[in-house]
C-alpha cells in the first residue's frame, strides 16, 4: 500500500515544481516553449534523442520568442553580442551555475568551482602558463605537429584517398594540448586514417555530460558511485571512457612528478607551474585528486572544444568558395614554401582576418 502512495506523492510533487517553474519562477516573465521552461525533458530530448541539435535549433527559438529564450527551467539563450560580453567577460560578477560544472572526474578543479572566488585563486596559478607570451614560447612544439598533420593530409591527396577530417581534427588536437601541455604525444597522429581509438572515449564521455547536466541529481550520483567499481567499464562504453579518461589524467600528473625541477632551458609543463607556485601569492599546491581533476579538464577542454572549432570553419569555408579563395589567397602570401611558419601573432594581423 506504501508504493502507490509514494508514487502518487511524486507525480504531485512534479506537478506542482512545473507550476512553480511556469508562474512563479524568476525566469517565467521569460518566452520560450512551455515545455522548456516546465521540465528538463525538452533539451534532453533535443541533446539526446536527436543527436545534440538543440544548438541546432536556436535560431529557430530566437526568430520565435526574440533575442532571450528560455531554454531550460534555470537557463536562457540570448542571442545578443553586448549581452553575451557582460555575462562572460573577465571580472564578471556572475558565478556559474553548479549543474552545468559538476561532472564527478572534475572535483577539485576549476572548472568545477561554482564560486568567483575559489575558482579566480586557481586560474591565477594556470595563468603564467596560458599567457600569450608562454604561447610564444611553445610555438615551436605546436607548429611542428600542424606541420606533420599537413603533410598527412598530402599524403592523403597524393594518394586520392578520402580523410576523415573530423577524427582528423581530434587526433590533431589531442597531440597539440599534449606537446604543449606535457611535451610528449599521445600519437595519435601516427594512427592509419587518424583511427586513435581514445577519440571514440572522448565521444563516449560526452555523454555523461550531456546526461548529468540534464539529468543532474541522478545522473551524478550514478557516475560518481560508478567511479568505485572500475569493473562496470566491461558494461558500458560511456563508464568506459570515463574510467579511461581518469587513469589517462592520473598518468600524467604521475609522469609530472616524477620529472626533474622546473629548469629554464625548456618549456614548462601545465603542472611545473603549480607545483612551485609563486611564494607571493600563498597559493597552496593542489592534491594529486585536485591535479588529476585539472589534467582531466585540459585535456577535454583542449581536444574537443578545438577540434570542433576547426571542424566547423574548415565546413563553412569549404561550403563559401569566395570565402576559401579570399583566404587562400592570403595565407599563401603570408606562408611562404621552404619558409618558417608565421607566428601566430603576425597571422592574427592578416587583414582578412582581422575583418572575419
Amino acid at each position: 500500500m506504501i508504493l502507490p502512495w509514494l508514487i502518487a506523492g511524486l507525480m504531485g510533487f512534479q506537478c506542482l515544481r512545473m507550476v512553480y517553474r511556469l508562474y512563479f519562477h524568476p525566469l517565467a516573465r521569460f518566452p520560450g516553449p512551455k515545455l522548456a521552461a516546465a521540465t528538463n525533458l525538452y533539451g534532453a530530448y533535443w541533446m539526446l534523442i536527436k543527436g545534440g541539435r538543440y544548438t541546432l535549433r536556436l535560431p529557430e527559438l530566437h526568430q520565435k520568442y526574440g533575442s532571450i529564450v528560455r531554454t531550460y527551467p534555470n537557463e536562457l539563450h540570448i542571442h545578443d553580442v553586448d549581452a553575451y560580453d557582460e555575462v562572460f567577460s573577465v571580472g564578471t560578477k556572475f558565478d556559474k551555475e553548479r549543474r552545468f560544472y559538476d561532472h564527478p572526474l572534475g572535483e577539485g578543479s576549476h572548472f568545477n568551482m561554482p564560486d568567483l572566488k575559489s575558482s579566480k585563486s586557481r586560474r591565477e596559478m594556470f595563468a603564467p602558463f596560458l599567457s600569450k607570451a608562454a604561447v610564444a614560447r611553445g610555438e615551436p612544439l605546436i607548429h611542428a605537429t600542424v606541420m606533420k598533420f599537413i603533410e598527412i593530409l598530402s599524403r592523403y591527396g597524393k594518394d586520392n584517398k578520402v580523410v576523415d577530417l573530423t577524427r582528423g581534427y581530434h587526433s590533431l588536437t589531442t597531440d597539440l594540448i599534449m606537446n604543449y601541455g606535457w611535451q610528449r604525444a599521445f600519437g595519435a597522429l601516427d594512427f592509419p586514417d587518424f583511427a586513435y581509438p581514445p577519440v571514440a572515449y572522448m565521444n563516449h564521455f560526452l555523454v555523461s555530460t550531456v546526461l548529468i547536466r540534464t539529468f543532474h541529481g541522478f545522473f551524478r550520483s550514478f557516475v560518481g558511485l560508478a567511479l568505485q567499481f572500475p569493473a562496470l567499464a566491461k558494461w558500458n562504453t560511456m563508464l568506459a571512457a570515463v574510467f579511461h579518461l581518469r587513469t589517462q589524467a592520473q598518468g600524467l600528473v604521475l609522469d609530472t612528478l616524477k620529472r626533474p625541477n622546473l629548469t629554464e632551458q625548456r618549456h614548462p609543463s601545465i603542472f611545473d607551474l603549480i607545483l612551485q607556485p609563486d611564494a607571493k601569492t600563498n597559493l597552496p599546491v593542489p592534491s594529486f585528486d585536485d591535479l588529476t581533476a585539472e589534467a582531466l579538464v585540459f585535456l577535454v577542454g583542449g581536444e574537443e572544444s578545438t577540434a570542433n572549432t576547426l571542424i566547423h570553419g574548415t565546413f563553412h569555408v569549404l561550403n563559401n568558395p569566395e570565402i576559401q579563395r579570399r583566404l587562400q589567397q592570403e595565407l599563401s602570401n603570408a606562408i611562404l614554401a621552404d619558409q618558417p611558419m608565421p607566428t601566430a601573432d603576425t597571422l592574427e594581423k592578416l587583414p582578412y582576418l582581422v575583418r572575419n
